[in-house]
């Protein structure tokens, strides 16, 4: 699991939170024909301080894999291909890149408007201790 790429999110962000359980939903399908899965941290932990530095700070998802990095809109196409939505990914690396940024920067500005709480992300909540979710 050394080399298994992670996705840091906003923690308290509703909508990460169903973007990462939407991918775990595909990872938890996957398990055991892949050992080295997408693992999810968000950015206020422990995990995104340790690999991304205290100082580093982030309002973007953020791809991290083997000391790479990729933000916003091309993590989550990476992600995407991580967790097996190669189709999807694809089609999104279609849309022009300086549109497809403009799409996820407003998502990302706009991500905690009119949207209802939901429970947070936990290996309890999802019921897979020892699973991809990192502190």
């Amino acid at each position: 699991m050394r080399d298994a790429p992670i996705l840091f999110y906003d923690g308290r962000c509703a909508r990460c939170r169903w973007g990462v359980r939407w991918l775990l939903r595909g990872e938890l399908k996957k398990r055991g024909r892949e050992r080295d899965g997408l693992r999810f941290a968000p950015l206020e932990g422990k995990t995104a301080q340790d690999l991304l530095g205290a100082e580093f700070e982030a309002d973007s998802v953020i791809l991290w894999q083997s000391g790479q990095l990729w933000m916003e809109d091309r993590a989550v196409i990476e992600a995407l291909k991580a967790s097996g939505h190669s189709i999807i990914a694809f089609m999104l690396n279609a849309v022009p890149h300086a549109l497809r940024r403009a799409i996820y920067r407003w998502c990302a500005r706009h991500r905690r408007r009119n949207v209802p709480e939901d429970c947070p992300l936990d290996g309890s909540t999802l019921h897979c201790a020892g699973g991809p979710l990192l502190p």
